[in-house]
This record gives C-alpha cells, structure tokens and sequence, in this order.
C-alpha cells in the first residue's frame, strides 16, 4: 500500500514537471490591441501581454523587440503578433501612375508618430495645400526609438508637380483629411 501511494505521488510530480517542461518550450506572443494594418509601425501601445504574463515571463519576448519595427501583414485585434510578423523596414510599392514620396517629419510633426498610420490620407498645406487627401504607405524612421523619420507618401504627378513646384516647401505641414478608426472613418 505505501508503494502504491509513494508511485503514485512520483507519477504526479513527473507529470507536473513534463507540463512544466513542455510550457517552457513554448513562445508566448503579444497579441494586437486593434487591428494593425501592414507596415505599421509597432508601439507599445498596440500591444497587449498575454493574461498570465507573470507565469510566462521567461517565455514572453522583451516588448523592444516589437517597437520600432514593422509588419510585413495585417493582424487582427487579438491576434498574435509573431516576431516573424516584423520586419527592420517597410516594404511598399506604389500604385499604378503613383510614385512614392517620403515627407520628412521635422520635430513638431514627430507627434504624427504616435496618431498616423498606413492607409490614412493627409493633406500638406500652409497658405495653400498643395497636395491633399495622399496615402499615408508607412512611417519610417532611421532608428526604432530615435532618428529621423518620414511619411511616405504616395503622390500622384499632378500632387508630385504641385508640390516641386511650392515656393515654401519647409512651411508645409502635415494635415490629416482622412483616417481609419476601426470601422469608421
């Protein structure tokens, strides 16, 4: 009877320690606050830790290996954002009779980082615009945490030509005309 007893709590701890072990090899993933466009720049705001993080912690990725970088796809709200997932650089192409455009973000604009996403329509203007409703394609900066960085544009020729031709290119600014929050806009 003590050897049924003692095999039977060895049978348990054994157990115990396989699903330990098994739970150990398996990679934990934040997973997505909303709805991420591709080429979306990652921030900490747009992920969530998983429920039972404290348990996961070796597991689960440093979030700095996420911020700063780009999705190469969409993901759904609540879907993981695999490490796979994310690229050092956006990759785009423009549309036919586009070309891409990157716009600069001088520091007064760099709050853009934080608000613009892909798929948004901008608008560059001062005492005129001269260029209204582009695509926002990606917001790439030289560094994930500091740097220079752009909005790249898609601009058709006419945009393109109207832009060239601005007399005070450095008082543009940019102009949000249209932006994508979930299911409305």
């Amino acid at each position: 009877m003590k050897w049924m007893i003692i095999s039977a709590y060895a049978l348990f701890v054994g157990l115990g320690a396989l699903s330990i072990l098994s739970r150990s090899q398996q990679t934990f993933e934040f997973t997505a606050l909303r709805d991420l466009p591709a080429n979306h720049r990652v921030l900490d705001s747009d992920l969530r830790e998983p429920e039972n993080a404290w348990a996961l912690a070796p597991s689960l990725p440093q979030s700095s290996k996420y911020t700063g970088k780009y999705l190469d796809r969409e993901v759904d709200a609540a879907a993981p954002v695999k490490l796979a997932y994310l690229k050092t650089r956006p990759a785009f192409k423009a549309a036919p009779n586009t070309e891409l455009f990157p716009w600069l973000l001088n520091d007064g604009e760099r709050r853009w980082l934080e608000v613009l996403d892909v798929g948004w329509r901008v608008d560059l203007c001062a005492e005129t615009c001269p260029v209204m409703d582009a695509p926002v394609l990606a917001l790439e900066c030289t560094s994930p945490t500091s740097g220079r960085c752009v909005a790249v544009l898609q601009l058709t020729t006419c945009q393109r030509d109207k832009l060239l031709a601005y007399p005070n290119k450095n008082k543009l600014s940019l102009a949000v005309s249209k932006a994508e929050l979930g299911d409305t806009k």
